[in-house]
């Protein structure tokens, strides 16, 4: 039995929306320019995923007579000058070069006005902006990158915020390693479109939900190129545009700052000002959070304006999705085992990196995959390093791996090389891939100078033993839970190093069985090509799919199943772990209607099942004969005939 670990990242590229196109809009022609457009909005179901706060009962009963009237976070050492962003860099910029740097600085107690305690925006920029300065990112991208594998500071990274440029990546196993200390522990939103979700942000702001002597920052989104846009000649936003355009910081808030929105000469926040009949945030004219923006110190207020509490609740013309969003950090992580690899490819934005281990040394895949926001298709058409042809030396954190072997265990450690292309237009070397453990004992493949295969996975493994402390839960049991009552239990754990990472997930049971295979024939799904094509099939019941109901699902020639209209190539695990999908037989599959090739359906209210009779493109003699059936409960069943041409490349699963 394969078993798949998904390093979760919350937003791909893949699930972002369209961008507004990136323009200067400071009108002095010599000024600094105020560069707007790079935001990629995450869609709805990526931004649903992220966990929300609130105040306890406890903290919320306290809170409202416990606040100043005014703070400003910006004025604390942990805080970095302020700075004006290059490229579309917004959400990297106020995510990371604002947020991550003073989170991390507060953590540790340092100054944030040392390069070696800042933290550039470009690092994780240009990881997600194809190689293109026009293009965006949304701030949970970088932040799953920083958690994922760690940022390097300003001098590591090259002396500034853009020392690469817009889309050279950073190459050198021990820069890589420098950064792993650096970590986001996780990111929350915050719902600020009543006053108990604004009381909600200014306890982070001042105690960070926790009491603190200090609080944090908090990111948002909003329009301000477009029309709506209003900002007072005293550095007031009274409202945003309709379109988010533009990511920001807020640092602190002012309770005094007003604004006459009915022009009555009077300043309130208990008249129905807009005439809905309801009195609430959207009719309030007093009060404004504090925010900072990356367009340098010649914008508004030295860099800063006050945004009106009024334009949290808006649904439009106010905050984007009426959320903020914030982190928490690492003091520092040590990693128990890291991958180097150093390699070239032409085309960097077809190779995806994985790692993997197996316990069976004779294993020629790995038990379990590892899968990393980094390095996974992206950056554009460029080499490797973007700015050079020369290979780059990276290093990754593939500690998580070690949950599945016991400390001193001989295992095999993989090397998976995903190269996606088609049209056999890139190539690459893997020079050296080797293991790293944290005493610094280096392991190196024996294999050098690998040429990574066209369009498939290239493997390489290690196989050694590896010494490290396994965390264990110490907790034996866990107390009892009564029906519709919310529950709070303390679980512990030893060895390891704190803090843990705790995770609930979907929990989805696998029984392996033999049974009759559904050889079923009739009703076939037409596709819009027999070769990467897809067909879409209507359900008799609605199917419950990680938390969500689905009454129509999208069938791919590749042999899976997933829910939006349009062909994706899913043809691997690290594919599987990527994407919300339902891998039957995920390859390079082709339907050959002369040898009676099909993708059959068969379902009514109690049961859909799905039937690829196919072949393997390129290799018509190969036979491809596989099922799946779901079932309104949420079970599905995968069956795999007798006949199937063995030793082809393939992957099984399912993946949220």
């Amino acid at each position: 039995m394969k078993h798949l670990l998904l390093f979760l990242s919350i937003a791909f590229l893949s699930s972002f929306t369209t961008q507004a196109q990136l323009k200067n809009i400071n009108p002095d022609p010599n000024g600094e320019p105020w560069m707007v457009g790079g935001l990629k909005m995450p869609s709805k179901d990526v931004l649903d995923k992220i966990p929300a706060v609130q105040l306890s009962n406890e903290h919320f009963y306290k809170a409202a007579n416990s606040l100043p009237a005014f703070l400003d976070n910006s004025t604390l050492p942990y805080f970095r000058p302020i700075f004006n962003q290059s490229d579309g860099s917004c959400s990297q910029a106020s995510g990371v070069a604002y947020n991550f740097t003073y989170e991390i600085n507060r953590k540790r107690g340092t100054a944030a006005n040392l390069a070696e305690n800042q933290y550039p925006s470009h690092y994780t920029y240009n990881f997600l902006n194809g190689g293109d300065g026009n293009n965006g990112s949304f701030y949970t991208d970088g932040w799953d990158i920083i958690k994922a594998n760690g940022c390097p500071n300003l001098n590591t990274y090259g002396g500034s915020l853009n020392a690469l440029g817009e889309k050279g990546w950073m190459s050198g196993y021990q820069k890589y390693e420098m950064g792993m200390a650096n970590r986001v522990h996780d990111y929350f939103k915050i719902d600020v479109s009543t006053p108990e979700g604004l009381l909600t942000l200014k306890h982070w702001l001042y105690d960070h939900l926790e009491d603190a002597p200090t609080g944090g920052l908090a990111n948002f989104a909003a329009g301000v190129a477009n029309a709506g846009f209003n900002l007072t000649n005293n550095g007031i936003i009274t409202a945003w545009g309709n379109v988010a355009d533009h990511a920001m910081t807020f640092v602190g808030w002012d309770d005094s700052i007003g604004y006459d929105y009915n022009n009555d000469g009077q300043i309130t926040n208990n008249i129905d000002i807009n005439g809905d009949g309801v009195i609430d945030m959207r009719d309030w004219e007093r009060g404004a959070l504090i925010m900072v923006n990356s367009w340098g110190t010649s914008w508004a207020n030295q860099g800063k304006a006050y945004v009106m509490y009024k334009t949290l609740a808006e649904p439009v013309g106010g905050v984007a999705g009426n959320e903020v969003y914030a982190i928490n950090v690492k003091a520092t992580q040590s990693p128990q085992l890291t991958m180097r690899i150093k390699m070239s490819h032409n085309l960097r934005n077809q190779i995806t990196v994985t790692a993997g281990v197996a316990t069976d040394l004779n294993a020629t895949t790995p038990e379990y995959t590892l899968d990393f926001p980094l390095l996974h298709q992206q950056g554009g058409a460029y080499p490797l390093q973007g700015n050079s042809i020369n290979p780059i030396e990276v290093s990754l954190d593939i500690s998580p791996l070690l949950s599945h072997v016991n400390p001193g265990e001989t295992a095999k450690y993989f090397l998976i090389v995903n190269e996606n292309d088609a049209n056999d237009d890139g190539s690459g070397l893997i020079y050296d891939y080797a293991i790293v453990d944290n005493q610094n004992q280096i392991v190196t493949c024996d294999q050098h100078d690998v040429s990574i295969q066209n369009n498939t996975d290239t493997i390489l493994s290690i196989t050694t033993p590896v010494s490290f402390n396994k965390p264990a839960i110490t907790t034996d049991h866990l107390p009892g839970a009564e029906p519709n009552t919310a529950y709070n239990t303390t679980i512990e754990a030893a060895q390891g190093e704190a803090p843990y990472e705790w995770s609930i997930v979907h929990q989805y049971n696998t029984v392996t069985n033999t049974g009759t295979y559904p050889n079923i024939t009739g009703q076939t799904i037409n596709t819009t090509s027999d070769d990467d094509g897809y067909g879409q099939q209507s359900l008799d019941f609605d199917f419950p799919f990680y938390g969500k109901l689905y009454h129509e699902v999208t069938v791919l020639t590749d042999g899976s199943i997933i829910f939006e209209p349009v062909f994706q190539y899913l043809r691997s695990k690290a594919a599987i772990q990527s994407n919300k999908m339902i891998g039957v037989f995920a390859s390079d599959l082709m339907i050959y209607p002369a040898d009676g090739d099909a993708i059959y359906y068969q379902g009514d209210a109690q049961h859909a099942t799905f039937r690829w009779k196919t072949s393997l493109y390129g290799n018509q003699s190969a036979n491809i004969d596989a099922a799946v059936t779901l079932y309104p409960d949420g079970r599905i069943q995968f069956f795999y005939g007798p006949n199937i041409t063995t030793g082809l490349n393939w992957a099984a699963g399912i993946s949220d």
